[in-house]
């Protein structure tokens, strides 16, 4: 098969795409993702400000060599197949916009980031609106809506924030759940939850951002423990353990874990397990009890111990989260 680069197989898909480097000019770094360097950038014939991701393309080439090593499972897209549909697929209801009816790309290296944000289409996740090859800097450029930079909470290890209001608690964790549901129900795995990566507008809007962790996944398919990644803090038990042989357990309950360490982060401002070295993390992490404030509500304490649940097949699940009396509460 020959090797087309990205940008030759969108705009070869969507010929009225004539995206270039010369669109857009680049402005001020706004932060560094999980797989690249973000800026600010502005397209010089609309004056439209986007986040533009800066993809190295030598990252590119090690993620297809561990690809070709581990393999993937039968709905990852790979060697030129197209996005095939999740078993669960059929029951999300979201409307679908022009990049998932976009022909397939047919490229075997072809950004991770890049195939799982194509898939995605929920007002509470970040937008892909172009794909563009880079070959003065030998980068993949991934263009997406622009918003307020600013993060749900900038927690950082023994530090303190300003907590939330429960009700507020509530207003965002609803969105949150709506969007991990919509990631999970296409067949993906996020594995970087974190209020860093949850941006909030000044409409109180929330939008997951940052997909250069996550995962293609398929019921069938185990999933070992070496593919999980993310931020120590966020990780669950059975992702900083290895799990004993033939243990299966629900591929999203890394995902949910860390939504309910993001809620707690939420509710009380600090993380529910802090140490100084990372062994020590998680240890605690794999043996500590969670702990509440003795004033917090008891729906809310009951949410976040079924969330933080050692075990992944007693853990709550997204759908259950979803349905949780201090959820639903008016």
């Amino acid at each position: 098969m020959p090797h087309f680069s990205v940008f030759h197989s969108w705009t070869h898909s969507r010929k009225h795409v004539q995206s270039s480097t010369t669109t857009y000019r680049l402005l001020n770094e706004l932060g560094n993702g999980s797989s690249g360097i973000v800026h600010l950038a502005i397209d010089k014939k609309t004056r439209l400000c986007y986040a533009i991701k800066q993809i190295g393309k030598t990252r590119l080439e090690r993620q297809e060599t561990t690809t070709r090593l581990f393999g993937a499972g039968p709905h990852h897209p790979r060697s030129g197949l197209g996005i095939s549909a999740h078993p669960n697929q059929a029951t999300c209801a979201s409307k679908r916009r022009r990049f998932n009816t976009v022909a397939p790309l047919p490229v075997p290296s072809v950004s991770k980031e890049v195939l799982v944000m194509r898939r995605l289409d929920h007002p509470n996740i970040i937008r892909l609106v172009d794909v563009v090859d880079d070959p003065k800097t030998k980068s993949l450029m991934m263009v997406m809506e622009h918003l307020d930079p600013r993060p749900l909470m900038d927690i950082a290890p023994n530090t303190i924030c300003s907590p939330y209001s429960q009700q507020q608690c509530r207003i965002l964790f609803k969105q949150i759940l709506d969007a991990v549901e919509h990631i999970h129900c296409k067949g993906i795995i996020h594995r970087d939850i974190k209020p860093q990566n949850i941006l909030l507008s000044s409409e109180k809007v929330l939008k997951i951002i940052d997909f250069g962790s996550a995962i293609f996944y398929d019921d069938t398919t185990p999933l070992s423990p070496m593919l999980y990644g993310g931020t120590p803090a966020f990780m669950a038990p059975e992702v900083v353990r290895k799990p004993p042989p033939g243990y299966k357990q629900p591929k999203t309950s890394g995902d949910v874990w860390s939504v309910g360490v993001t809620l707690y982060c939420l509710v009380y401002g600090r993380l529910p397990f802090e140490k100084k070295s990372r062994i020590d993390l998680l240890n605690s992490i794999e043996y500590d009890s969670i702990v509440h404030s003795p004033e917090i509500d008891s729906d809310l304490r009951d949410l976040l111990d079924g969330l933080l649940t050692k075990d992944p097949c007693q853990r709550l699940t997204i759908a259950e989260a979803k349905v949780h009396p201090w959820v639903t509460h008016p």
